[in-house]
């Protein structure tokens, strides 16, 4: 068993003084959009908690990674042209073929009444950058800004460092829950339904 990630804060809520300089890490893996077993609130509501019909399942986003991480830290101009004493925001969406529906193997990539399509090759990472002093609500994605580009090094260098510190080794093998295909039952609904209005 792993220890729990993170870092005790009790000595500062104790009154030690806090460490204002540290970078701040944050990751899931926990496929925020599709859910745990693809049932939608309603289906849940209804008790389809488990291979729930295709009507009641959530709708997959079409070629979306699920997987965020990101670094909030200070940055100097000494540490990286651009930063000017301002904190900043990194985010990396990317695409991990161990949290995929099928680990290693395929991820579900949409889904919908023309039924799952899957994919087996992993998605480019996407990035976002903020000024989190002059755009708090982070209105702004700097990523692409061109006299950034210094800044941008810095910061994926810093979210690479505190990765390595910050997430513990995976479990092997990695424990998932297999998605069962839908039971026959649900087709049979959806036909009768469909036959309806086909007459």
């Amino acid at each position: 068993m792993h220890p729990l990630p993170g870092r005790d804060l009790m000595p500062v809520v104790d009154g030690a003084s806090a460490d204002e300089g540290r970078a701040i890490y944050l990751m899931t893996r926990d496929n925020v959009l599709e859910g745990d077993t693809g049932a939608s609130l309603l289906s849940r509501q209804l008790g389809h908690i488990v291979n729930p019909p295709a009507p009641l399942r959530i709708k997959v986003p079409a070629h979306v990674a699920a997987n965020f991480e990101g670094l909030v830290v200070r940055v100097d101009d000494t540490d990286a042209a651009g930063g000017a004493g301002h904190l900043w925001k990194l985010v990396r969406t990317f695409d991990d073929p161990a949290t995929w529906t099928e680990p290693g193997v395929r991820h579900l990539a949409t889904n919908g009444m023309g039924g799952d399509a899957y994919r087996t090759d992993p998605l480019d990472d996407q990035w976002e950058l903020y000024d989190l002093t002059a755009d708090p609500i982070e209105a702004y994605n700097r990523w692409t800004d061109p006299q950034l580009h210094e800044l941008r090094q810095h910061l994926r260098m810093l979210l690479k460092q505190q990765r390595a510190v910050s997430v513990p080794e995976r479990n092997q093998p990695w424990p998932y829950a297999h998605r069962l295909p839908p039971s026959g039952a649900s087709n049979g609904l959806v036909r009768r339904v469909l036959g309806r209005f086909v007459r």
